[in-house]
């Protein structure tokens, strides 16, 4: 970077010269060659290691900026120079050169600048973030963890603030074709992989420990802020509150923070993965992480009013999200994909609303040391009054976002899961054109597959003994109606896949909500009526109705198929629907003898209809 502009505070771009100056261009495209030299060395270096070892002859090399020839002429006499080399690993010639006092930059932080670059005179704005990522992750591949850390925060006591920085630019940062980062679709594909890449980074290290890369990254850590003072217009300003601001955890929040961002088909996935994000810094079992986590997001209120944005119906919209998406995901639509991650958005935030009832109701206080400071007690103290006006909102009138969410989250098999009957390849074919499906365990299980189409259209290639059998090109067309109708059920498949993932997902984490709920929090569901200290936020009459609206949901028509129930939707429902049981047979309250008949006819219903589908395993369980 410091043959560069400095960086711009907003953009981070070189705006500070022209972008028809001759030396910018000249300096931006001489960084990307490079860049594009080391990424083309990293990916050929482990068969180029092989060759050389293989090889019998030593390595020579001929300088090539140094060039000389062999002379010609009676009287010199000189031959191609040439030198021998020892061949080592790109990583260690990058770990090496931090630690070069000859060079006031060093390399591998230099590297991870241009992540947060944005160039003003190439083709593709992105293409030396992308190149100097690909590079970083390199690093991550080939090093162990506190060696990747140290090559990328450098000797420099703030190199953690200027790596943080960098990754926070660029995940803020917006495509060349849209002017604002709030106009997210018309973003390019490249920035969606590079901010993909670099969401992915982080989640992998976050269980490294309190001082991990995804730390540094998150502005969690103390050495990202163990740093001078620096002045600033005659005032003195501790450079760690300048730089706190810069970190991509303030970036993904301000991120969701935009609904629009959220909703996006081209950016839903990245919102899914920042979500997930928040929820497992806020399941850190580390006091230094959980506190200021809690903090930050108590401070906007957070889980509140993003349970608010997908359950409620807002003043501008008569429905809630959640609504409208159940009514698109149970019929195809070009949207369905964006939509599955939207559930998967709500689920993230359903699970950590789980663990702000959990916090709230005391449960962590356990964790504050005997030597903790106040803040830490103060924050993970149990708070009554927060607690109950979360519990309100989920479960009270007028929101009861709980009820609705029930009502609306869709449970029964879409329209083409009838589909998948007919028309499918053999069982042999499917089998070898299988793979598991890319994600985490909470969004995809660990039993859903995808079908390659590709490799399906290949196979049947193959088994006909025509051409093409070994297919390397990421797309391919069908040639005959056996392909065609392959292909079609291939991806039938796997939308009702991804469907049956993000469906699951949500029923469970509304199932946590509820057993946090009923566990956690079960002082505020039942309460003495005649207290005058408050009324119960539910009471037995809300348990029974919450308890008939969970059975009415599912009691399905075994021998309809638009009534059928997806298995692994509707089990986790079922145990909430055991949970409400035993914890009204534990209450000292009478339930009328006219529900209780109700309640065992509702039961008997639901038992009834686990005798559909082809999920014969969780049927029975759910039965059971």
């Amino acid at each position: 970077p410091r043959v560069h502009a400095l960086f711009d505070n907003v953009s981070g771009t070189a705006d500070s010269f022209s972008s028809s100056h001759d030396g910018v261009a000249w300096r931006e495209h001489s960084v990307l060659l490079s860049l594009r030299v080391l990424c083309a060395a990293a990916g050929r270096e482990e068969a180029f290691g092989r060759a050389v070892h293989e090889g019998q002859a030593s390595l020579s090399v001929v300088p090539v900026l140094q060039f000389r020839a062999p002379s010609k002429g009676p009287f010199v006499s000189r031959v191609l120079e040439s030198y021998d080399v020892n061949v080592v690993r790109l990583s260690q010639l990058l770990v090496e050169s931090a630690g070069q006092q000859l060079f006031s930059c060093e390399v591998t932080p230099a590297i991870a600048q241009y992540i947060g670059y944005r160039a003003c005179s190439l083709n593709d704005d992105e293409d030396m973030a992308k190149a100097a990522m690909s590079i970083v992750a390199y690093l991550g591949n080939s090093l162990s963890h506190e060696m990747t850390l140290d090559a990328l925060c450098g000797r420099s006591i703030e190199g953690g603030n200027r790596l943080a920085e960098a990754f926070a630019r660029r995940l803020l940062m917006p495509s060349s074709s849209s002017p604002s980062a709030a106009i997210v679709k018309t973003s390019s594909s490249g920035v969606k992989e590079l901010q993909h890449l670099m969401m992915d980074l982080i989640l992998h290290y976050l269980p490294f420990g309190d001082n991990s890369l995804s730390c540094i990254l998150l502005g969690l850590s103390e050495r990202s802020f163990a740093v001078p003072a620096t002045v600033t217009k005659r005032q003195t300003v501790a450079v760690s509150q300048v730089m706190k601001i810069h970190n991509c955890l303030d970036a993904a929040l301000d991120l969701l923070s935009n609904v629009a961002f959220v909703l996006s088909p081209e950016t839903s996935a990245l919102a899914a993965k920042s979500y997930e994000l928040v929820c497992r810094l806020y399941s850190s079992s580390s006091p230094a992480v959980k506190v200021p986590i809690v903090s930050k997001l108590r401070s906007q209120d957070f889980w509140y009013r993003h349970l608010l944005r997908f359950l409620g119906g807002g003043p501008d919209q008569a429905t809630s999200i959640l609504k409208r998406i159940a009514a698109r995901t149970s019929s195809t639509g070009r949207d369905a994909e964006s939509d599955y991650e939207v559930l998967n958005c709500i689920a993230w935030v359903l699970k950590g609303c789980a663990l702000e009832l959990y916090a709230l109701s005391g449960h962590l206080h356990s964790m504050v040391p005997t030597q903790g400071n106040a803040n830490m007690a103060a924050v993970l103290a149990p708070q009554p009054t927060k607690c109950k006006r979360l519990l309100c909102l989920l479960l009270s009138h007028p929101h009861r976002l709980m009820l609705h969410a029930l009502i609306d989250m869709p449970m029964g098999r879409p329209e083409l899961a009838h589909r998948l009957s007919m028309g499918a390849p053999s069982r042999e074919l499917l089998h070898e054109a299988s793979k598991p499906m890319e994600g985490v365990a909470d969004t995809v299980g660990s039993h859903h597959v995808v079908i390659d189409p590709i490799v399906l259209v290949s196979l049947i290639r193959k088994q006909h003994g025509q051409q093409g059998a070994v297919i390397l090109s990421k797309s391919v067309s069908p040639r005959t109606e056996q392909e065609l109708a392959a292909v079609e059920w291939a991806k039938a498949w796997n939308e009702y896949a991804k469907y049956t993932c993000a469906s699951s997902h949500l029923a469970s984490a509304w199932g946590l909500v509820m057993s946090s709920s009923l566990v956690s929090c079960q002082q505020f569901i039942i309460q003495d009526v005649s207290s005058s200290a408050s009324n119960p936020v539910l009471g037995v009459d809300g348990i029974v109705e919450l308890l008939f609206a969970l059975l009415s949901r599912l009691c399905a028509d075994p021998n309809k198929q638009s009534q059928r129930l997806e298995a692994s939707v509707a089990l986790p429902i079922s145990d909430v629907a055991l949970q409400l049981v035993i914890f009204l047979s534990e209450l000292n309250h009478s339930v009328e003898q006219e529900e209780k008949l109700k309640m065992c006819t509702y039961f008997c219903v639901a038992i009834a209809s686990c005798g559909s589908g082809t999920d014969t395993s969780r049927n029975n369980e759910r039965a059971a």
